[in-house]
């Protein structure tokens, strides 16, 4: 049988263009949508004053930009910062055994790149850049040199968003233990991983409390980049706040009573994909040893963020994206092609004509259609 030809225009659409296609439109995306003046807050947050929670980021910002920012300089900044997620992340993806509309469907849903819909000020593109990145270096390198080169991305995760402990740590870690399985090495390198994460979470929190830093010294020094930013907002409590308050806070939420009807809206935004997901883990849990264990880790952490947090869409899209990233990883260390129900890749662009590709309406349903979201940019 001659060999199948492929039709070269298919060919990049499926294989470069959506890198181009997908960055571009995020980024300028990032232009359009309100930005928080809480998340503007926690970027003014760096280590000028002392050493505090979430300061590395802000850290970097002041060195990288003039003093006080300009909104245009922050909008460049942030949608920089998702045009390297973009290109990372879909590069990952299609490097996974999946096909390429697949790939594609995956990177448009409205929970992979799912802040651009929510806020696109959040750090969250910045752990999932890491996320994305230490899961190619463990798939793509041996366990023995990915070590360093994943504690090397840990540790500043839990620099910039404390909150890394949940969201990128464990499937990291997770990973390591299953390349390691299918190795049939002892978990050594994940062990590691574990207690340097541990240890440095612990720390960072420790020093935050010994902080001297004052509440007026806190503000004047952000209100000197940002001078929009007022003396109420909460981000200026971020080093004060404890994770009793964080858990009375987010508790308080999710009993209201319009909570658990946004929740279930946006999950049902994301069934295709969960139906895709599920048949994934079927084909994969042979090959996988305790790979349901293994995600029950990963939703769980996730999951805990509920009652630590307030963005309950942001933790339900944190929930389907990790699912993903580590599914697809097992898929790409066993080398097992992965097949979507029938139907199912189809069903998911008709459901993202409702949510909207790239997480332009994640927060369902307060954000409507994916038209009304295009129609409120103009």
């Amino acid at each position: 049988m001659p060999p199948q030809t492929v039709n070269p225009i298919f060919s990049i659409l499926m294989n470069k263009a959506p890198i181009f296609i997908g960055a571009i439109s995020i980024a300028t995306l990032a232009f359009y949508f309100q930005i928080d003046a809480f998340d503007l807050g926690i970027w003014t947050l760096d280590y000028s004053q002392g050493f505090i929670k979430r300061g590395l980021a802000g850290s970097i910002m002041s060195g990288a930009l003039d003093t006080p920012y300009t909104i245009d300089s922050l909008r460049t900044a942030f949608a920089s910062i998702y045009l390297i997620l973009a290109i990372v992340l879909f590069q990952f993806l299609r490097s996974s055994t999946i096909t390429p509309l697949l790939a594609l469907t995956f990177f448009s849903s409205g929970f992979m790149i799912q802040q651009i819909g929510y806020t696109s000020a959040k750090l969250d593109g910045i752990l999932l850049t890491i996320t994305v990145c230490g899961l190619t270096l463990i798939s793509h390198t041996s366990v023995s040199k990915s070590l360093a080169g994943i504690i090397a991305l840990i540790i500043p995760a839990l620099l910039i968003h404390e909150a890394a402990a949940l969201l990128v740590v464990p499937i990291l870690v997770i990973a390591m233990h299953i390349k390691e399985t299918q190795l049939r090495t002892p978990p050594i390198h994940a062990l590691v991983l574990l207690t340097v994460s541990v240890i440095t979470f612990f720390t960072i929190l420790s020093i935050n409390s010994t902080s001297a830093i004052s509440q007026s010294e806190l503000i004047q020094s952000s209100q000197a980049k940002i001078g929009s930013l007022t003396a109420d907002n909460n981000a200026f409590l971020v080093n004060k706040l404890s994770v009793t308050d964080n858990i009375n806070w987010a508790i308080t939420r999710l009993l209201a009573p319009e909570t658990p009807s946004r929740i279930m809206l946006n999950l049902i935004a994301g069934l295709p994909f969960i139906t895709i997901l599920t048949a994934f883990y079927h084909q994969l849990k042979s090959k996988v040893r305790y790979l349901g264990l293994s995600l029950f880790v990963v939703i769980g952490a996730s999951a805990f963020m509920y009652i630590l947090g307030i963005d309950f869409s942001r933790w339900n899209a944190w929930i389907l994206t990790n699912t993903t990233l580590l599914i697809l990883f097992s898929a790409q260390i066993t080398k097992k092609n992965l097949q979507p129900p029938r139907g199912t890749v189809i069903l998911s662009w008709i459901f993202l004509l409702w949510s909207g590709p790239f997480g332009v309406t994640v927060a369902l349903p307060q954000r409507g259609s994916l038209i009304y979201a295009i129609a409120n940019i103009f």
